[in-house]
């Protein structure tokens, strides 16, 4: 290499180094003050990312989703999130003005992540966050010019939809205390009931003896529900149809489901409406979820498998005489 590509190569190392330290610098020393609002005093959060929205809001001591007829929240979700918002504002100034707004993902129109913050008082705070190199975010609290370099990191981590923010499961049942595991549990669908129980030796259906494993393993896996999307409250006489009900005699929290076919309006995909106890809020829940339970012949995934050789046998010659 020439000489002359050597003090070049030089130089610009040098101009890279000087860069890097004047940076480091700059994130030091320069301080966000905090956006003009008391956390505490928040009663309303509404988050957009892209075109997710969700709104949690407070009511009395509680939080909820107002767009789903005031489905709860979970209060310690909320509660981490303004933690994290109260320490969150301080770091670097990286740029300045609508236009490094717009390239970082924090204007006005182009934002990653919008937080508004509304107050009991009638105060409302708008904050925008982008996911920044490393463990940091780009911020910028509306009304001010400046785009901050913050951490932690928060744009990545908030999950802008309504099951993010609520309990999972609409119930759940002790199955591994012996003296909670349910000694029968039933359902009903048009008009007819099927019910299992245990007789302290067996479990049986219509007086036939059933596979132990296969109902244990059933009840196992129903000790609790996934919600796959909240509904809210909905007025029992808009459901035309009479619900499928699903019963666990569990000894200290029986479990009552009512549950009506539903097709999601937007993914098409099939499930449920389901409601629990005489609670009127209702979720929805894919199908599989209930492992075939309410099909006309459900009953059978509880039968041994020479018990259901024999019932398939039976169904078999049945067809074949009304052929």
């Amino acid at each position: 290499m020439k000489l002359g590509d050597l003090i070049l190569v030089a130089l610009l190392i040098v101009q890279i180094v000087l860069f890097n330290l004047h940076s480091e610098a700059e994130f030091s020393s320069v301080k966000l003050a905090k956006p003009e609002i008391v956390l505490r005093d928040v009663i309303s959060i509404e988050m957009k990312k892209g075109t997710d929205r969700v709104t949690l809001r407070k009511e009395g001591n509680d939080w909820v989703l107002p767009a789903y007829g005031s489905y709860p929240v979970t209060k310690r979700l909320v509660e981490g999130l303004m933690a994290r918002l109260s320490g969150y504002f301080e770091g670097a100034i990286v740029g300045s003005g609508a236009d490094a707004a717009n390239t970082y993902q924090v204007g006005e129109n182009k934002n990653f992540l919008r937080l508004t913050l509304k107050t009991r008082g009638g105060t409302v705070k708008t904050v925008f966050l982008a996911p920044a190199p490393g463990t940091t975010d780009y911020v910028r609290v509306g009304g001010d010019p400046n785009v901050y370099r913050l951490e932690p990191a928060l744009s990545r981590q908030l999950e802008v939809s309504p099951r993010a923010w609520i309990d999972p499961a609409l119930y759940r049942l002790n199955v591994h205390d012996q003296g909670e595991f349910p000694s029968k549990f039933s359902w009903e669908k048009g008009g007819r009931e099927y019910r299992v129980g245990y007789d302290g030796r067996d479990f049986r259906f219509a007086n036939e003896i059933l596979d132990e494993k296969k109902v244990t393993d059933f009840i196992v896996k129903m000790r609790e529900l996934p919600i796959d999307e909240p509904i809210g409250a909905i007025d029992p006489l808009d459901s035309d149809l009479p619900p499928i009900t699903l019963f666990f005699d569990a000894p200290q929290k029986p479990i009552r489901l009512s549950v009506w076919h539903m097709t999601h309006e937007i993914t098409g995909a099939p499930g449920f409406r389901v409601r629990v106890n005489e609670d009127p809020r209702e979720v929805f829940v894919l199908a599989h979820r209930f492992n075939n339970l309410f099909d006309p012949q459900g009953y059978l995934q509880f039968y041994t498998n020479e018990r259901l050789a024999e019932v398939f046998k039976k169904m078999r010659e049945q067809r074949e005489k009304n052929r």
